[in-house]
């Protein structure tokens, strides 16, 4: 419930709504167990993650609904924010919309630029979204136009939270987008 009329119909990742930040150091072996839990097929894709092929979850790796998927790779990449979302053909948008989204943060071992990296304290992720909510607190997904030009939302969101709001230390702070 966002508070905008009444209960919203949404999506997430082991939660109602988007999922959460995944936090993996270059060199981890990783195995994720994917479970589709909603009525119509969908996909999990590791945005910006290299991976092999065959675990890259894009829309040629439908899950139907109640099937598992269980891709495993070793993270071989340098420090990078990155993200993770559905990718059914067709279907990509509205999934996204409703939540099936979140936050992939990797880091590298072996170095690089000091920066801030308490997570949650001085190192915080950050998902901006617009949306639109009618009077029933539902989304409204109003896909006009081209598909990839998307279309602007009326409420914004950050972390699925209307009117967020962080008391941050007065010193550095990271913000992952």
């Amino acid at each position: 419930d966002f508070g905008v009329g009444g209960p919203t119909d949404t999506y997430g990742v082991n939660q109602s709504y988007l999922g959460p930040t995944l936090r993996m150091t270059t060199g981890d072996e990783v195995r994720m167990e994917v479970h589709n839990g909603l009525d119509t097929v969908t996909t999990l894709h590791w945005h910006g993650m290299h991976v092999p092929a065959k675990m890259d979850g894009g829309p040629h790796q439908l899950l139907d609904p109640g099937q598992t998927w269980s891709p495993e790779w070793q993270v071989r990449q340098p420090a990078a924010t990155l993200s993770y979302h559905a990718h059914p053909h067709g279907q990509t948008a509205d999934q996204v919309y409703k939540g099936v989204a979140g936050m992939i943060l990797v880091e590298d071992p072996t170095g690089g630029p000091e920066l801030p990296d308490e997570y949650g304290v001085d190192d915080i992720p950050v998902i901006v979204q617009d949306k639109t909510f009618d009077s029933d607190g539902q989304l409204v997904f109003d896909q006009r136009g081209p598909s990839s030009t998307g279309f602007l939302g009326d409420t914004v969101m950050v972390n699925g939270t209307i009117g967020a709001f962080l008391d941050v230390p007065t010193t550095h702070v990271r913000l992952r987008l």
